[in-house]
């Protein structure tokens, strides 16, 4: 809730099934700000009346090392536990660089009927990180910069400890005959607790006394249809959702909360595909209406064309609109983003072996939010200084060749 990102480093390995990327016109369906892309992991399920586990661990340079496993039994035949959980440790090279992760994942699945199905789910994340602010240059000469030995950091003495509980519910339903007409509603909830400490404990100390503590928490209800109609895939979501933030000595006590609804039909026939969808999102007091279309043609059997538009928003984060530590200026009040966004692409295929594509993209930003940065030789922190500018405009070719 506080700064808008998620560290998918702390996801545990042995618990992913697929990762799906969504990028471009489409990504604004999945999520408030996702206008940029989206990053879904799914899950692994497991059905065995035997026992299974498994372990992996390996080592390297600077401490590292790497380890995480999994347990998952029936307990009955439609009953199932899963347990697991993940490390990573590294001292890293210079001082006050070392890193600990911590997760552990809980899952229980209970199939009631061939139409019901509901799973309940916990993941628990702790982590230690230091926080050296890199290399003084200043301090350092040039030929030991990048000596771990002889080089001097910015600070040894920071460092942040996290600590975060996700929990969710969620109930599958087939409430039609067609086996593609899944409905699902999910409950989740999820809590963030972060320590920032730079306490004088350590060798050369930098004279800064902090104890900051942030607490979060998000919890919602997420609902999804899959429908076959009128000769379309349709997919209708919604979502409402509270943040909060707990306490924080940068922002303050901050609440808020969003309705967002979604839709999308996608028609097939021979040759061509064509989409259109839509979202809009209650939040802060104003309404948003996202909306786009595409469309995928097979222009010969060897190669394909398609092309999509979308216009959609990014509103700032509490950090951009609250954060009031030193060192962070606004020229005025931050404004929401609107973004346009134009993709055409085409695919050429040989034998299923062979594939080349070429996409070019046009993303035009209205209201766009910047960041201009200076770091001062005395500061801990780098002086920002955050606003909008009346447009920015990005264009690009993204190329792509595979052989499978």
């Amino acid at each position: 809730p506080l700064i808008g990102i998620a560290n998918l480093n702390l996801f545990p390995l042995e618990a992913i099934q697929q990762i799906e990327f969504q990028t471009g016109v489409r990504s604004f369906l999945y999520g408030l700000n996702s206008t940029g892309g989206m990053v879904n992991i799914i899950t692994q399920d497991y059905y065995t009346n035997r026992a299974y586990s498994r372990i992996r661990y390996g080592e390297g340079s600077y401490s590292y090392l790497s380890t995480d496993g999994v347990f998952t039994q029936n307990i009955t035949q439609r009953f199932n536990f899963l347990a697991g959980f993940q490390r990573r440790t590294l001292d890293g090279r210079y001082p006050n660089s070392d890193y600990d992760a911590w997760n552990v994942q809980v899952k229980l699945k209970y199939l009631i009927s061939n139409r019901v199905n509901v799973t309940v789910s916990e993941l628990y994340n702790g982590t230690q990180v230091g926080l050296n602010g890199g290399v003084d240059i200043l301090k350092t000469p040039s030929q030991n910069v990048f000596d771990e030995i002889r080089a001097n950091v910015r600070n040894t003495d920071s460092y942040e400890k996290v600590h975060r509980h996700d929990l969710s519910a969620t109930v599958g339903l087939r409430l039609f005959e067609d086996s593609s007409a899944i409905s699902s509603a999910t409950l989740f909830y999820s809590n963030n607790f972060r320590q920032y400490r730079d306490e004088e404990n350590r060798p050369n100390p930098n004279g800064v006394f902090i104890q900051s503590d942030h607490r979060s928490a998000w919890y919602g209800l997420r609902l999804s249809q899959e429908l076959q109609k009128w000769g379309s895939q349709l997919s209708l979501g919604a979502e409402l959702q509270e943040r909060k933030i707990i306490e924080s000595p940068d922002v303050g006590p901050q609440r808020e909360t969003s309705l967002s609804l979604t839709g999308k039909a996608e028609t097939t026939i021979p040759g061509t595909t064509a989409g259109v969808f839509g979202r809009y999102d209650r939040f802060r007091g104003e309404d948003f209406f996202s909306y786009g279309a595409d469309t995928k043609l097979d222009i010969v059997p060897w190669l394909s064309g398609y092309a999509g538009y979308s216009t959609s928003y990014r509103t700032p984060t509490i950090q951009e609109l609250y954060w009031s530590a030193s060192g962070i200026s606004r020229a005025s009040s931050i404004e929401n983003e609107k973004h346009h966004l134009i993709e055409a692409r085409l695919s050429a295929r040989a034998s299923y072996v062979f594939e080349l594509q070429a996409t070019y993209f046009r993303r035009q930003i209205d209201n766009a939010i910047v960041a201009t940065g200076l770091l001062t030789t005395n500061e801990i922190f780098p002086f920002a200084s955050l606003r909008n500018i009346s447009e920015e405009t990005l264009r690009g070719i993204d190329g792509r060749m595979s052989i499978t």
